[in-house]
């Protein structure tokens, strides 16, 4: 495989990516607006990390700049995103180009905007195969066959030839993924590859997922939603908020010791098939507020039950409780916990 100087897949180090004070801001007419706040965050070889949060709390675009796919010119990244020894962040268009699809490929909500419609499918898979690795076209059409028949994909032998438009929504969804594992990635980012599709198709593409995950030893970033296909599918849980993480923790304590306010009403919004019908569902109230008026201390302290004077006026750090490799963004955590 042709990859980028010095840098070989599959090492034996465990932690594969890591993540370190990541920040990230976008120009606009009235200067840098900040979308991402010192996030950090690791990934080990084999682990499914879940990134959760309401829509406007930064999942993408963590995910996104690990990618490098912003306009430089009209963003600014800080921090360390390190995959093994490498700092992407100090690589070039050029370098970054054969990481993207090789050694890190992502997985699109909506494959319908990430899919050309000018292309047939396996034309689009043969190319990604080309860019990565030193095999013929003919070998890279026959990887491409062997890819859509691994996804599940009827009469492969004739989709390949299809455009994307004669495909359905999880016929499209398998040949992103296909696409995706293309080179046999060490890491794949899946930002809510699910959410278009009805409830059967998702737990195929799912089910699809985790097979592929455990053949090739990858690991994943999911971003999602939904937290029940979390707890089935994930290891571990990083829980965002307006461009922050607020919790972080293995999945069995995130479900059953949660410690952050959103976390908890994250958890209390998910629908049970226990209790009364007439039950209305918990709602967390209010919206996740505009990048252009985030509140001066803890983000979350104007939707939060728990606020006080102090997490209006200082920004709470995100610290290591006694758990191993269980974190929390609130002054008040303890004190709330005793209260339950």
């Amino acid at each position: 495989m042709n990859h980028v100087e010095v840098l070989t897949k599959h090492s034996v180090d465990n932690k594969i990516l890591e993540v370190r004070d990541l920040k990230v801001a976008f120009k606009t007419s009235n200067g840098y607006l900040q979308a991402i706040n010192s996030v950090s965050f690791s990934l080990e070889k084999g682990e499914i990390l879940g990134v959760v949060g309401e829509s406007g709390c930064g999942k993408s675009v963590t995910a996104t700049s690990i990618l490098g796919l912003f306009d430089r010119k009209k963003s600014r990244v800080e921090g360390k995103i390190q995959y093994k020894e490498h700092n992407l962040l100090r690589f070039s268009e050029k370098q970054y180009r054969k990481i993207r699809g090789n050694v890190i490929s992502m997985v699109h909500q909506n494959p319908m905007t990430s899919l050309d419609p000018l292309y047939t499918i396996g034309s689009q898979m043969i190319e990604t195969i080309l860019l990565h690795q030193d095999v013929s076209k003919q070998e890279a059409q026959m990887l491409a066959l062997d890819l859509l028949k691994k996804v599940g994909i009827p009469s492969a032998e004739q989709k390949i030839n299809a455009y994307p438009h004669q495909l359905s929504g999880g016929m499209k969804q398998r040949a992103m993924i296909a696409i995706a594992l293309a080179c046999k990635p060490d890491i794949l980012i899946a930002d809510e590859p699910t959410t278009a599709l009805d409830v059967t198709i998702q737990a195929q593409i799912l089910d699809l997922l985790l097979d592929l995950q455990k053949e090739y030893g990858m690991s994943i970033i999911f971003i999602t939603h939904d937290l029940g296909v979390v707890a089935e599918f994930c290891t571990k849980v990083m829980v965002m908020y307006l461009g922050q993480v607020v919790e972080s923790a293995d999945v069995k304590t995130i479900f059953t010791s949660p410690q952050h306010p959103y976390t908890k009403g994250l958890l209390k919004s998910i629908p049970t098939i226990e209790g009364e019908r007439k039950e209305k569902l918990f709602t967390i109230t209010g919206t996740v507020p505009p990048l252009s008026d985030i509140p001066k201390g803890c983000r979350f302290s104007n939707r939060c039950p728990h606020a006080k004077d102090r997490c209006n006026q200082e920004m709470p750090e995100l610290v290591e409780l006694s758990q191993s490799n269980h974190s929390v963004r609130c002054w008040f955590y303890e004190e709330i916990n005793h209260e339950r």
